[in-house]
């Protein structure tokens, strides 16, 4: 009986053993998972349908700029978003419910600060065995960074297009008269020569005398 008892007590010693270190794998995983999140700035989330009990992880209260552990609900994530994308997110969140699929989409964060930023979070639907949803997860990462360079790229090739635009410049076969060198221009009239290339180019002119004429100038007397 008392080799039994020892037994039965090993094993119990040997379960209660397992059930923390399996307590603290998990508490390490958590412990990465929190700073992988930070690290990349990316928060995660859980809402409950039933409950409609929502989570936030460490990183998604920093995102939105409240304090961590702050309660949440879906409600109080809406309120954060920006006005003009609050329907366009309430529909997008309405029909990936209705047909349990994944969804990403992009949108603008309003920070209890005031501050706005470019969200793209991810979205999936849990269902149970007969296919009702009963949780949605999923991610959300600031991508404000990227949305300012993409606008900055923008503006250049505007600019840049804007300039190209405005560039003149002379193609083609130009016709000048022998006699006095004046240009046919492509309105069948005849323009002269400094005139045409200023209305054709950024070219300016500035005149003066060669060496040659102002030798010849003063040979017939100036």
């Amino acid at each position: 009986f008392a080799g039994f008892m020892w037994r039965e007590h090993e094993r119990a010693y040997g379960t209660l053993v397992q059930g923390f270190r399996t307590e603290r794998r998990l508490r390490n995983r958590e412990r990465q998972l929190a700073e992988a999140q930070a690290i990349a700035h990316v928060g995660s989330w859980e809402w409950d349908i039933a409950t409609r009990a929502v989570t936030w992880s460490d990183e998604q209260c920093r995102l939105f700029g409240i304090p961590v552990g702050s309660p949440a609900s879906y409600e109080g994530f809406v309120a954060r978003v920006h006005p003009e994308d609050r329907d366009r997110v309430e529909r997008i969140i309405a029909q990936g419910l209705a047909e349990r699929r994944t969804e990403e989409y992009e949108w603008r964060l309003v920070r209890s600060d005031g501050a706005i930023r470019h969200m793209h979070t991810v979205s999936v639907v849990v269902t149970d065995a007969v296919g009702k949803a009963v949780r949605m997860a999923g991610t959300s990462v600031d991508i404000t960074e990227r949305k300012i360079a993409e606008e900055n790229q923008q503006t250049l090739l505007r600019e840049l297009q804007t300039a190209v635009a405005e560039v003149k410049s002379l193609q083609g076969l130009i016709k000048i008269c022998a006699t006095c060198n004046r240009v046919l221009t492509d309105q069948g009239g005849w323009e002269q020569f400094e005139s045409y290339v200023r209305g054709h180019s950024d070219v300016e002119f500035s005149h003066g005398i060669c060496p040659d004429c102002a030798r010849k100038w003063a040979a017939d007397g100036g």
